[in-house]
């Protein structure tokens, strides 16, 4: 995949965005004009890392991660949709450290994927979605007391991306479940799993949703301190994404029968029901953020 050629237009932005991103288009609706411009930006940035992770080959790849490090680490581009984003951090003060992370991260699913254990999943989902949350904190006017809830809601929508993905993954030999849950299975033996190891899988991907919904809990403490426009609309793409687990589970998380979707008509719903849970104007006061659910990995939170 080319990179260097991507347009910095904020109609490309917003094209990458509701192409890849439909739950964090429908949401979009909701947000502010600037807000929701700045946001298809970010999104921007970080779908075209992904791209080039998933949509070249090895070595194409190494070569282009390499060109955008020093690119970053120079502030100066000839691609002008890592421009864009130069003008963006630049705009919002956004944490280099957090950004790197994001690149990292990113990258590392170059080689082959195996989580080990729980601690690696949770420093997993945080470099390539706790992040941006980090990220995204400012763009949405958050305060900076709200991060560590940020971070916990890309960790939590991250935990339900792996757990509906759990077969692609596996057929792109990948495997984002901790080994510890599943007897070290290889992503050959997920595809093919029956009987007591398909259980297995199951088994794990319930895991992932129940500690989802931990950092979701967290998370929507987060959401009330946001103004109350971009709030509502944070609140929405919670709401929506959650539901892709719930949906999982009440198909008893059976990952072989392929991707869940959760519809327009319940979007719709889960809408309503974000409107009306985040509606209120009065100045919340955020709780004390619960330091266990980052404790794997405070030696990256704890300097941003």
């Amino acid at each position: 995949m080319s990179v260097d050629a991507l347009s910095n237009t904020v109609e490309h932005a917003q094209a990458t965005l509701s192409y890849h991103g439909k739950s964090f288009r429908f949401a979009q609706w909701f947000l502010d004009e600037r807000t929701a411009r700045d946001a298809a930006r970010l999104y921007q940035f970080c779908r075209i890392l992904d791209d080039v992770v998933d949509e070249s080959e090895a070595d194409e790849a190494v070569e282009a991660y390499s060109v955008i490090q020093k690119d970053i680490a120079a502030g100066y581009s000839k691609m002008p949709w890592l421009m864009d984003y130069f003008a963006l951090k630049q705009h919002y003060h956004l944490s280099t450290l957090v950004s790197n992370d994001l690149i990292d991260t990113i990258y590392s699913d170059l080689s082959e994927v195996r989580v080990q254990n729980p601690t690696e999943l949770i420093n997993y989902c945080y470099g390539v979605a706790g992040t941006v949350g980090c990220l995204m904190r400012p763009i949405l006017r958050a305060p900076k007391e709200a991060e560590p809830f940020a971070i916990d809601l890309g960790i939590a929508m991250q935990l339900t991306n792996i757990a509906r993905d759990v077969l692609t993954d596996a057929q792109n030999h990948r495997c984002y479940l901790p080994a510890d849950w599943i007897e070290h299975m290889s992503p050959d033996e997920i595809v093919k799993a029956s009987g007591a190891q398909k259980q297995l899988v199951v088994n794990a991907i319930e895991r992932l949703l129940q500690l989802a919904e931990s950092y979701y809990a967290s998370a929507s403490y987060g959401i009330q301190a946001i103004p109350v426009q971009n709030r509502r609309a944070i609140g929405v793409a919670m709401l929506v994404y959650r539901e892709i687990g719930m949906v999982l589970m009440a198909r008893q998380c059976d990952y072989q029968k392929g991707r869940v979707f959760v519809p327009f008509w319940r979007k719709c719903i889960l809408a309503v029901k974000a409107v009306l849970r985040f509606r209120h104007d009065s100045v919340f006061r955020l709780p004390k953020h619960d330091d266990a659910l980052h404790q794997p990995i405070q030696a990256k939170v704890a300097n941003i």
